[in-house]
C-alpha cells in the first residue's frame, strides 16, 4: 500500500512484459486486469520515509526531488517557470 493515501496497489515489473515487446523494442507495460491501482517495481516508488512519502519526494528528509523553495521542484512555482 501506498502509506500517504492507505490503498493498496497491485506491485507490477517495470520492465513489462519481454516476449510483447514491439519491433522497436517498445516495453509492453502489464496492466491489472480488475482496474486495481497498480504501481511499478521501481526502488524510488518503493522507498518510503518515516513520514510516510517516497524518500526522494520528502522536504523533511533532504530528498533529491526537492528545491531550495522548500518544495517538490515538479510542484514548485518559481523552479518550474524558469
Amino acid at each position: 500500500s501506498l502509506p500517504k493515501k492507505g490503498t493498496l496497489h497491485v506491485l507490477r515489473p517495470r520492465n513489462g512484459h519481454v516476449a510483447c515487446r514491439s519491433a522497436e523494442g517498445r516495453v509492453a507495460h502489464y496492466q491489472t486486469v480488475d482496474g486495481s491501482q497498480s504501481v511499478a517495481d521501481r526502488m524510488s516508488c518503493l522507498d518510503i520515509c518515516s513520514h510516510k512519502v517516497q524518500r526522494h519526494d520528502c522536504i523533511q528528509c533532504g530528498g533529491r526531488a526537492t528545491c531550495e523553495h522548500g518544495k517538490v521542484k515538479r510542484r514548485c512555482t518559481r523552479c518550474t517557470t524558469k
